[in-house]
């Protein structure tokens, strides 16, 4: 998955995914796609 957007939580431990923004994708077991997700950062 990668990270494509960051959201301060500061309940939350750092780099913990928020949002799924959208999915990945597989085919025959070949990865075509990463999940692309939000994720948090608790460090300003």
């Amino acid at each position: 998955m990668g990270a494509v957007a960051t959201e301060h939580h500061a309940q939350l431990p750092h780099h913990t995914v928020i949002e799924e923004v959208a999915p990945g994708y597989r085919l025959n077991g070949d990865l075509l796609r990463l999940a692309q997700v939000k994720v948090s950062i608790n460090k300003l």
